[in-house]
């Protein structure tokens, strides 16, 4: 006996031992990554339990609950109407918050089953909804997460995320925290199944990239106390793995795991005024709504990109929606005019038919924004600000029951990066094929006032040029400049409404964005060439995508087939329209720039570009042929000038005012005009309209027309008079008979 003691002993030595020297080479590991390999920085249900009471389960395949890499066992307990609580004990054996020791978060795995019970195996019909929150140990008043599902059957699957400084005691240790369930129904039994419990600690900068699950990082209604009486607060909910249909939504891949979702609906958001429409619908006229996410305490310095995947439900075709996100950082999200300030920033999700889809995208150092005064970001909020459509008179809101969903909040390190993706399809163009330059045309500023305007000399509307190539030699050394998707046609500064301008000059080549008469981004180089002898350009202005969304506009300057400058404007830099300008600065001295065709075959000539001509209308539902109306037509450069129409006939004036030709008599006339612009003059064919079948046909119209009238006047009361008298007559003869 005493030897079979003494083996136990040893026995029960040797496992201490060895779980002591594991707790302790677990206690030392904390250069962790943001998703620790299993085993690392892990406590399994094997070393949990609820109460002191392990209560260790076989594994369960229920909604795909275990994370690949976990063992066969759970921990499970119940909770009833009368005891809802129950304490978890997840003791860690070292600090993991404070000093040099600070995690990132604590990570609860979970699985909870919704089945309230009337005690007969029935299932309670009468609640609305069943809520899970998470205390820590010693405040069981304030939640430091919740769960609410309003389905009141099935399960749902949790990844919670938890601020090491909220689940932590005084001494920055990890020792348990409470599970609280909340129903209204009158009478339930549910189960709460715990994987693991796992803490994550700090990355530095040759970890990995930290992609986080939205749905797992869901935080309550204003979790900071941020005092701002000029927003409405909601929140984002976890929801179990789900099917996307991205052929209506534009970009979510079909099956996300995790997602967060918020949902916009009139009885979530009770302070917020509904409008019943015609069609029987609602619409909820929102602004400055705001949710939030904990994402722990990530070091904002150690990543180069962010990307926040975001989609906005609304099925009604009417105005897009703006949104804003802002950091930790962070006191007030709008002013008193609801108008945001202090934001990271801005988005907007296009119409139904592109998909409501879009993505924050933040790089370098704007990823430092989103971080508080310690260099860290805990809380993330994302800013519902209104249909693009709203005016200070009018809200358009959006449909009843709307929703956001975000998929993945991601902070990437430099070589996770997607590196963007230039449109490998775009509408190429030699310059003769778009202005009537033809071989090459000359444009000259003489010395003028208003030094530094930048002047438009023509303006193509709705021209989406790509790419552009020319030849370019300057005489005098300055500028001549091009506006790609202008907003505006001014003939003066026409860029300040917004667009993309190249600026070519013997000193520099610049590329600049514009909005509202401000550059919001300018890139800049200094040419080899300047100029002075013919030297082949080509400038690109084309779509570039990231993470499969358009992101913005990457443009280039190519010069003697060699990049010059090169960039990318970010859709927040750019405000475009469809105008495309040709520009010169003006400066204190004469100068001159020759603009001609990079082809050497097949130029398209300036006349046959321009086209000016004349033709003659069809005529309908006129009696006089002899009034016929002319049209004017022309490509249209923007800055037209048009002379007077010529009219050369003995027997035929032209309206200039109503653009007819009248004719007297049979003949011919002979039309003409001119347009000017800054690239020539160019006259128009001589039209000759010949009236003599105009004539014929009007002398016949007037021969049908006295036929009518003496028809009428003459042979209709004759042809009257003859029925009448048949009529008597054959009406007298049968009376006749009538009386033999």
């Amino acid at each position: 006996m005493k030897s079979l003691l003494n083996k136990k002993s040893v026995l029960v030595l040797t496992i201490v031992a060895v779980l002591f020297l594991s707790l302790s080479i677990f206690a030392f590991s904390t250069d962790k990554n943001v998703y620790a390999e299993k085993g690392d920085s892990v406590l399994d249900a094997d070393v949990l339990s609820f109460d002191g009471r392990p209560e260790i389960v076989p594994k369960l395949d229920s909604n795909n609950f275990f994370q690949s890499g976990t063992d066969n066992y759970i921990i499970e307990t119940q909770v009833t109407k009368a005891n809802p609580n129950a304490k978890l004990s997840a003791s860690y054996p070292d600090k993991i918050y404070g000093g040099n020791n600070d995690a990132l978060s604590v990570e609860v795995r979970l699985l909870f089953n919704r089945w309230p019970d009337l005690g007969y195996g029935g299932v309670s019909d009468d609640a609305t909804y069943m809520a899970l929150k998470i205390y820590n140990s010693f405040d069981t008043l304030n939640p430091i997460a919740d769960v609410i599902s309003y389905e009141t059957t099935g399960n749902f699957v949790r990844t919670l995320r938890l601020s090491p400084e909220k689940v932590c005691n005084h001494r920055g240790r990890l020792q348990g925290f409470v599970i609280s369930v909340e129903s209204d129904a009158s009478s339930w039994l549910s189960s709460i199944i715990i994987d693991y419990v796992k803490i994550v600690f700090t990355t530095n900068s040759e970890g990995d990239s930290a992609i986080l699950l939205a749905g797992d990082f869901i935080a309550g209604e204003n979790p900071q106390n941020i005092s701002d009486e000029n927003v409405v607060w909601t929140k984002a909910e976890g929801y179990s793995d789900t099917f996307i249909d991205y052929t209506q939504y534009g970009g979510l891949d079909g099956y996300v795991a995790n997602p967060a979702f918020v949902s916009l609906r009139k009885e979530k958001l009770p302070t917020v005024d509904c409008r019943q429409e015609s069609d029987g619908t609602e619409t909820l006229l929102l602004q400055n709504a705001v949710f939030a996410f904990n994402v722990g305490n990530i070091p904002a310095e150690n990543y180069s990109q962010f990307l926040m995947d975001l989609l906005l439900s609304d099925k009604r075709k009417k105005g897009d929606h703006t949104l804003y996100l802002y950091g930790s950082n962070i006191d007030k999200f709008v002013d008193d005019s609801g108008d945001p300030v202090g934001y990271v920033a801005k988005i907007t999700v296009k119409d139904y038919e592109q998909g409501f889809h879009n993505k924050f995208l933040l790089e370098g150092e704007e990823v430092r924004k989103l971080a508080g005064n310690d260099g860290k970001v805990s809380y993330i909020y994302v800013l519902y600000h209104g249909n693009t459509l709203d005016t200070a008179s009018e809200t358009v809101g959006l449909r009843d029951g709307s929703q956001i969903w975000v998929n993945k909040i991601q902070f990437l390190i430099e070589s996770d990066v997607e590196k963007p993706v230039i449109a490998s399809e775009y509408d190429s163009y030699d310059v003769s094929d778009i202005f009537p330059v033809g071989e090459r045309v000359t444009i000259e500023n003489k010395v003028q006032n208003n030094i530094g305007d930048m002047v438009s000399v023509a303006v193509l509307r709705n021209k989406q040029v790509g790419e552009l190539s020319f030849n370019l030699t300057m005489s005098g050394g300055d500028e001549v400049s091009l506006l790609f998707n202008g907003k505006s046609v001014k003939k003066v500064n026409g860029y300040s409404d917004g667009g993309v301008l190249f600026c070519l000059s013997d000193e520099e080549i610049e590329i600049s964005s514009h909005i509202g008469g401000e550059r919001m981004k300018a890139i800049f180089a200094v040419p080899e060439s300047a100029f002075t002898t013919k030297t082949a350009v080509k400038i690109k202005c084309v779509p570039y995508y990231l993470n499969s969304v358009e992101a913005g506009l990457y443009c280039a300057v190519y010069i003697n087939g060699e990049e010059a400058v090169s960039g990318y404007f970010r859709s927040d830099y750019l405000d475009l329209g469809n105008a495309l300008h040709l520009c010169y600065k003006v400066t204190d001295r004469d100068f001159a720039v020759e603009i001609a065709s990079s082809k050497t075959s097949g130029i398209t000539s300036a006349e046959d570009l321009m086209n000016v001509r004349v033709r003659a209308e069809e005529i309908r539902y006129s009696y006089d042929r002899t009034d016929i109306p002319l049209s004017f037509a022309w490509y249209n450069t923007g800055f037209d000038e048009m002379s007077e129409v010529k009219c050369e006939s003995e027997v035929a004036t032209l309206n200039r005012e109503t653009k007819r030709v009248g004719f007297s008599d049979n003949g011919e006339a002979k039309i003409s005009f001119s347009i000017t612009n800054v690239f020539g003059t160019f006259e128009s064919e001589v039209f000759s309209v010949s009236c003599e079948d105009a004539v014929v046909l009007s002398q016949a119209v007037n021969n049908f027309n006295e036929s009518v009238w003496f028809i009428v006047l003459c042979v209709l009361p004759v042809a009257i008079l003859v029925a009448v008298s048949v009529i008597l007559t054959i009406k007298k003869a049968k009376s006749a008979k009538s009386g033999k």
